[in-house]
């Protein structure tokens, strides 16, 4: 009776725990961070991510770079198609910006090059940070919706309109989740 009573602890956990694992979700499909200097971000210093698998060219006598090279292209070429994206801004409380504009530049092989600018607000009116964060590093992002990843695509980002260096932003972060339109 004791081992019975054991077997039928252990199958509800395992079964606890199947299903907990099913209920979990993972909508990122892909994401890159680039760090800013700690000495700021220059107005005309720009990011670019690129998400052309064929960017992804490893030093050739590195052999596992090689392989690493070729399944991130692998992969990225698998997910052509259209996402939600979002950037993600981390900066800290000492940031010198209540509110941060970055121009974004999206260009592909074979699309047209589209500019739009992101706006995040980091403060409220009395200084406090506006988005999630602990330890003093906050996190705000903005959604560009929709995103088509095709062959070449790039995103490229700079501070808008600031003559001075801007302070505080840690890195930035692009996300691609799955997208309700067709691919």
């Amino acid at each position: 009776m004791k081992h019975g009573y054991r077997n039928m602890i252990y199958l509800f956990a395992t079964l606890l725990l199947l299903f907990a694992a099913g209920g979990c979700r993972n909508d990122i499909k892909w994401s890159r961070t680039q760090s800013i200097s700690p000495d700021g971000w220059l107005p005309e210093e720009v990011i670019e991510f690129n998400l052309d698998p064929a960017a992804y060219q490893p030093p050739p006598e590195n052999r596992f770079a090689e392989m690493t090279a070729r399944a991130v292209g692998d992969t990225l070429q698998r997910w052509l198609g259209t996402y939600h994206a979002y950037v993600a801004v981390r900066y800290l409380n000492e940031c010198n910006v209540a509110d941060l504009a970055l121009v974004a530049e999206k260009a592909g092989l074979d699309e047209p090059i589209t500019t739009d600018t992101l706006r995040f607000r980091l403060f409220n009116q009395a200084g406090r940070p506006l988005g999630r964060g602990r330890l003093g590093i906050n996190e705000a992002r903005c959604e560009i919706y929709p995103f088509k990843v095709a062959n070449g695509t790039t995103l490229s980002l700079r501070p808008a309109q600031y003559t001075d260096t801007v302070t505080g932003i840690t890195d930035i972060t692009l996300i691609l989740s799955p997208s309700t339109l067709q691919h």
